[in-house]
C-alpha cells in the first residue's frame, strides 16, 4: 500500500460532501488546510487523482504526490512522521 498527499484547490460553489466522504471512506488523515494523506493500492498518483476528478467541480485543482518520506510538525506539539 502507497501513502499519497492529495491536495485540493476548490474554487467552486458546490457541495464537496461526496469528495469528504470519500476521504473517510479511505481512512484518510486531514493534515493541514485542504491536504490530506491517503493509502491506497493504486499504482499511481495520476490513477488516483483520477478517480478523486469526480468528486470537485471543474473549476478546482487536484494534486496527488507519491510520498516515500515525510513529516509534519503542528499548533501544539501534534507531530506526525511517516505514518497515516
Amino acid at each position: 500500500m502507497t501513502t499519497y498527499f492529495i491536495k485540493c484547490d476548490l474554487c467552486g460553489k458546490a457541495d464537496y460532501s461526496s469528495l469528504i466522504k470519500e476521504f473517510g471512506s479511505r481512512n484518510a488523515e486531514h493534515i493541514i488546510n485542504s491536504t490530506w494523506l491517503v493509502k491506497s493500492n493504486e499504482t499511481s498518483a495520476s490513477k488516483l487523482r483520477n478517480h478523486f476528478r469526480q468528486f470537485i467541480s471543474e473549476n478546482d485543482s487536484i494534486l496527488v504526490i507519491n510520498a516515500n518520506d515525510w513529516a509534519i510538525c503542528r499548533p501544539h506539539g501534534d507531530s506526525n512522521q511517516g505514518s497515516v
